[in-house]
């Protein structure tokens, strides 16, 4: 514990006056002056003493609920203080030290409860960014009736809170084949063929003995049978951590937390359909949230997803390499900030038909007229290549910009 004792702003004042007295009847000789300046001296002096044989001696306890919350969403904060000394009548006040992102210090003033007794207080606050969060102490300043000194001190009460990303709902969520309903599951990338036969496209070193002639001649595309089987959908979201494509201060932090929203959104939207939903960051080892490995997928992604930081890498140059190494039919959704024409090139060597590639990316001002030009290049390049684009505006609902997505997800599956 960290104690002190300070004189406050009104027995500073008094000491002042008192010294100016006596210094008064000093000089004047007036020795009517002298008794009140050396009272007007002795008393701040002696609640500063007095003080240090005042510590109320307080027991803290801190608790937190739920101590895993979500960014933006209500945290509740109990607060038992229980007096172990008996000390003169006073001001107790008591000054909880929380982040700036759970908006700042609070402070209560209280009446001492008395030796042996307990005095409680609650209240709500709302954490605004992710991240792991220890307070450590809790601080309480005692001061006399008069107001003329105070005795600080600090208690050690550690109390850890997890708080993840911000989730969005996506209520377009793809559903999965359902295991739920105990029926084989069938791939998205399957198309309804005539008599109800399950077809795709052809791929190379398909049998010649699968292609399904009569759908063949109804799309103008060679199209084989496909074998029902037994498939887990999985999806790939490729989060951009790169410090460039957020840009520089204050601002990019924020436009990085956005994106770190939008991933957590996506995934628990994904994971909650039946998806295993892997996370790519360049640069960063990639994580596979499965959904039947854990009681709680969505809970394990978004955990993981507190220590999501930004990287100095500037190319995303081989991040899509798990998606590639993977069997066909995967569903990939790359969360970029800026769209730049190079990345567009990197993620167009993603193959045409191998998987589903969308794009959800932060729009550029509309005032830079060389970062429009390049972001729309970069759209175009992509949309040659069969990726779908959405922009979602930094802080602002991205369900839209998903349901337009699913949009075109239902006509390309339909």
């Amino acid at each position: 514990m960290l104690a002190g004792s300070r004189l406050q702003p009104r027995g500073v004042a008094l000491l002042l006056l008192g010294v100016a007295l006596c210094a008064a009847a000093w000089f004047l000789r007036e020795a009517v002056l002298l008794w009140p300046g050396v009272f007007l001296v002795l008393l701040p002096v002696a609640a500063w003493a007095g003080l240090f044989a005042s510590d109320p001696s307080l027991a803290v306890t801190r608790g937190a609920t739920p101590d895993e919350v979500p960014a933006g969403d209500a945290l509740r904060v109990d607060l038992r203080l229980t007096q172990r000394r008996a000390v003169p009548p006073g001001t107790l006040t008591v000054t909880d030290p929380l982040p700036e992102s759970f908006g700042g210090p609070r402070s209560f003033l209280l009446t001492p409860p008395g030796r042996g007794r307990t005095a409680s207080v609650s209240y709500d606050c709302r954490p605004g960014r992710r991240g792991r969060y220890s307070i450590d102490t809790l601080a309480y300043h005692y001061g006399d009736p008069l107001g003329l000194a105070t005795r600080r001190a600090r208690r050690p009460v550690a109390t850890e809170v997890l708080v993840t990303p911000r989730v969005w709902p996506l209520s377009e969520a793809e559903p999965a084949a359902s295991a739920r309903t105990g029926e084989t599951p069938i791939p998205h990338l399957a198309f309804s063929g005539p008599d109800d036969v399950l077809v795709r496209e052809y791929r190379h070193h398909d049998e010649v003995r699968r292609i399904h002639w009569k759908s063949t001649a109804r799309t103008g595309t060679l199209m084989v049978r496909r074998e029902e089987q037994a498939w887990d959908p999985v999806a790939w979201v490729l989060l951009d951590s790169r410090a460039a494509a957020t840009g520089r201060g204050d601002a990019a932090a924020e436009r990085f937390e956005w994106l770190v929203s939008l991933a957590a959104s996506v995934g628990v939207a994904l994971l909650d359909a039946g998806y295993e939903v892997g996370l790519i960051q360049p640069g960063v080892d990639t994580y596979m949230s499965q959904a039947r490995a854990h009681s709680e997928p969505s809970r394990a992604w978004l955990r993981h997803l507190v220590d999501a930081t930004r990287t100095e890498r500037r190319t995303l140059t081989g991040a899509l390499r798990p998606a590639e190494q993977a069997a066909a039919g995967h569903l990939v959704i790359a969360i970029l900030g800026r769209l730049r024409l190079d990345d567009a090139r990197e993620l167009a060597q993603l193959r045409d038909g191998q998987h589903r590639c969308w794009v959800l990316y932060l729009p550029v001002d509309p005032a830079d007229e060389e970062a429009v030009r390049e972001q729309r290049a970069a759209s175009d390049l992509l949309g040659e290549n069969d990726w779908e684009l959405a922009a979602t505006p930094a802080g602002v609902d991205p369900g839209e910009a998903w349901a337009s997505l699913a949009r075109v997800r239902r006509r390309w599956a339909g």
